[in-house]
């Protein structure tokens, strides 16, 4: 038991040796990975915070899996990132993020909207950066509620990700110049499609029909 009145299961602490002379002062630890996932991410626990449920999708069998996927090819990769970073990524991979997207799009932006975006932002540049998208060219599915205000000339900067997959739709984005712009989901073993993180800014270059399909040609604008 503890002051909060219940026990917690004790948090790992590291090695010995980390400790001794001439050893480095960090190493993997996915023994913490684990105890984040029962402690905090587990909705049945007591320190579940579900005040900030309405932002994150509910988990169910199928998003567990695919969040286990990702966990298990990314935290090798890095094993600084973090859970929280994951389950928003899989929000948008799996189309569960209109909550979070429409909280980030609020105006006039708030300091707690801005300190959100800064973790979104630096979270999804830790995620790219072991699993950054190669293509020069991306498209994928849009909405027209998405693209209504777009017209050619225009540039605009990115206050949410957008994620780019292949679907069966009358609406398509096509981005060019975006080697090196977000994230391959393939590297992730997440499926496939590309999500690109807030901050991007692109132009509108051109407004097309192509096959029965509305095509919105952006170019990425890159230093």
């Amino acid at each position: 038991m503890n002051e909060v009145g219940f026990v917690i299961q004790q948090r790992p602490y590291p090695p010995e040796w980390i400790f001794a002379l001439d050893t480095p002062n960090f190493a993997p630890a996915p023994e913490l990975w684990r105890w984040i996932k029962t402690i905090f991410l587990n909705p049945e626990h007591k320190l579940f915070n579900p005040d900030h449920a309405h932002l994150l999708a509910p988990m169910n069998e199928r998003s567990r899996d695919l969040f286990d996927t990702i966990a298990n090819t990314v935290i090798p990769l890095d094993p600084t990132i973090r859970p929280s970073a994951i389950k928003t990524f899989l929000d948008y991979v799996m189309g569960n993020d209109a909550a979070l997207t429409a909280y980030l799009g609020n105006q006039p932006i708030s300091l707690a909207e801005e300190v959100l975006r800064r973790w979104i932002k630096a979270d999804m540049a830790q995620i790219q950066a072991v699993a950054s998208n190669t293509a020069k060219v991306v498209s994928g599915a849009s909405s027209l509620n998405y693209v209504a205000s777009l017209q050619v000339g225009q540039t605009i900067t990115l206050d949410s990700p957008l994620m780019l997959a292949a679907s069966n739709t009358d609406v398509v984005i096509k981005m060019e110049n975006a080697k090196g712009l977000g994230i391959d989901l393939e590297k992730l073993n997440a499926g496939q499609g590309v999500l690109f993180e807030i901050g991007i800014s692109f132009e509108v270059v051109s407004i097309t029909t192509e096959k029965g399909q509305l095509v919105y040609t952006l170019k990425a604008l890159v230093n």
